[in-house]
């Protein structure tokens, strides 16, 4: 991706929350014991993991979106969303959208939304697959 103009920039990588504790598990085990060390209590663990790269910090985050064996790297500042409306229970004429259930105690609410995620710099995303842990 640095090859494709991703230099300097701030990356996140998405991984499923196993690969994740993989990871963290490796980095808890190259810490060396410095001034923080204590006899009685060991603190391990962090909630985000942070790289130096070729194009600047890569941060690792856990999803349970991800599917086991995939991870996604994403510039996040390259994404819009557009479209012509939000989430609204606004019909597009300005009517409310509830309505009485005939025959029913209760109430239809209906909402619409008009969106979709755009990326100006495609080559700013990258799937990582059959990804295993040893």
């Amino acid at each position: 991706m640095v090859e494709k103009g991703l230099m300097e920039e701030q990356v996140s990588v998405y991984v499923n929350p196993r690969q994740w504790d993989d990871l963290l598990q490796e980095q808890d085990a190259k810490r060396t014991i410095d001034s923080s060390y204590s006899e009685a209590k060991h603190k391990s663990g962090a909630r985000e993991i942070e790289f130096f790269g070729q194009n600047g910090t890569i941060k690792i985050i856990a999803s349970t979106f991800v599917k086991q064996g995939y991870a996604y790297i994403v510039c996040e500042k390259d994404f819009k969303r557009l479209g012509s409306t939000e989430v609204t229970f606004n019909r597009p004429d300005g009517k409310q959208v509830y309505e009485v259930l005939e025959g029913k105690n209760g109430v239809e609410m209906r909402c619409m939304t008009d969106q979709t995620l755009f990326t100006s710099r495609p080559a700013g995303i990258c799937q990582l697959r059959y990804i295993k842990a040893e």
